[in-house]
């Protein structure tokens, strides 16, 4: 109980910091980024909690999906795909699917859990703001954080139903 008291506790630290960090920063170093390696990374960082949940994510990539980014772009994926095993029950699925568009990468992370209402979706990505907590523990951070990343990546976030219950983050980024 104490080392998981501890970890939260770092978390805590990692995301006020992250975020004190981008409220002061107006332009990132970007090199050319490989959004598949990424992805891979990430979702290799939540094999255990999708395992503990009986959940399995599902990623759909046709081909090389470079970007110009920051490393710190793997914030974003790491709090999409976190938030959708946090947030949905056990047993359930979550998808990225990667869409290639002339200018720009739409990444869609899918999951089917409990959904987000209306009247939540526009303060979502508000420093410090938490809907339905659904018993999840958190600060309120992670969305606030996220949105800042990808507005210095001069990309846009942002939410949608999924009409088959739950909720869809979308994540516009340019291309290299």
């Amino acid at each position: 109980m104490i080392k998981r008291n501890a970890d939260k506790l770092i978390d805590m630290i990692k995301s006020a910091s992250m975020y004190a960090m981008l409220e002061s920063t107006d332009e990132l170093e970007i090199s050319k980024l490989d959004l598949n390696e990424i992805f891979r990374e990430v979702v290799n960082n939540f094999k255990s909690q999708l395992e503990e949940k009986n959940m399995r994510l599902e990623y759909i990539s046709k081909g090389g999906c470079c970007v110009m980014a920051n490393p710190m772009i793997d914030a974003v994926f790491s709090n999409l795909i976190s938030n959708a095993i946090k947030y949905s029950p056990p047993g359930k699925k979550i998808e990225v699917k990667v869409i290639e568009e002339k200018e720009l990468f739409k990444i869609y992370v899918k999951d089917w859990g409990y959904g987000i209402k209306d009247e939540d979706k526009s303060k979502i990505f508000t420093r410090f703001h938490r809907v339905d907590k659904k018993g999840v523990k958190g600060i309120g951070l992670g969305l606030s954080i996220t949105k800042h990343v990808v507005d210095l990546h001069g990309g846009k976030i942002w939410i949608e139903d999924n009409p088959e219950g739950g909720s869809v983050f979308c994540v516009a980024i340019p291309k290299a």
